[in-house]
C-alpha cells in the first residue's frame, strides 16, 4: 500500500472518530448533596436558575445557555486548535476533546461567576448572607464538568 494510501486511510479514520464523538459540558445530573436528609440534584437547581422559575419567583440568569454567545470566538479557536491536533499531528481524539471541555467549562464557570445578572432580593440575600447571584456554598459551579462521548 502507497504512502498517500495510508495515510488517506488514517485521515478517513480520525475523520469518522470525530464525527462519532460528542462532548458533553455543564453538571451531571447525579452530581447531587444533602440538605436535611434529602438528596438535592445540582443539574435541577442550575436548570431553575439558568432558566428562571415564575413560579418560585426566580429570574432567568441563564449561564449555562450564554456561555457558547460570550466566549465564542475563545470556544472557536480551542476547537479548531484541537481539530488540527487530531488531524494534523495524530492526537488523540479524546485527548483533543478533553482539553476542549477544560476550557469550555472554564468559561461556564467564568460565565456563572462574573456574568452580569439581576440582583438577589433583599430577601435571598437576607437567606443567604450575599448578594452574589447564582453562588452559594459554591457546589454547583465546582460540578461543572465535561464528558467526551466517542
Amino acid at each position: 500500500m502507497s504512502q498517500a494510501k495510508k495515510l488517506t486511510n488514517k485521515l478517513k479514520k480520525k475523520l469518522e472518530l470525530l464525527a462519532q464523538s460528542s462532548i458533553e459540558i455543564g453538571i451531571a445530573k447525579e452530581e447531587s448533596t444533602e440538605k436535611e436528609g434529602k438528596t438535592i440534584y445540582l443539574a435541577d437547581i442550575a436548570n431553575v436558575l439558568n432558566f428562571g422559575s415564575y413560579s418560585k419567583a426566580i429570574p432567568a440568569r441563564p449561564f449555562g445557555t450564554t456561555t457558547i454567545t460570550r466566549y465564542k470566538e475563545q470556544i472557536k479557536k480551542i476547537i479548531q486548535r484541537e481539530t488540527n491536533s487530531i488531524l494534523e499531528k495524530d492526537r488523540e481524539v479524546k485527548k483533543g476533546f478533553d482539553s476542549i471541555g477544560v476550557v469550555c467549562s472554564g468559561y461556564m464557570k467564568k460565565n456563572l461567576t462574573d456574568g452580569e445578572w439581576k440582583p438577589n432580593s433583599q430577601s435571598t440575600i437576607n437567606k443567604k448572607g450575599s448578594d452574589q447571584p447564582l453562588i452559594d456554598t459554591g457546589l454547583m459551579r465546582q460540578a461543572i464538568t465535561w464528558r467526551v462521548n466517542e
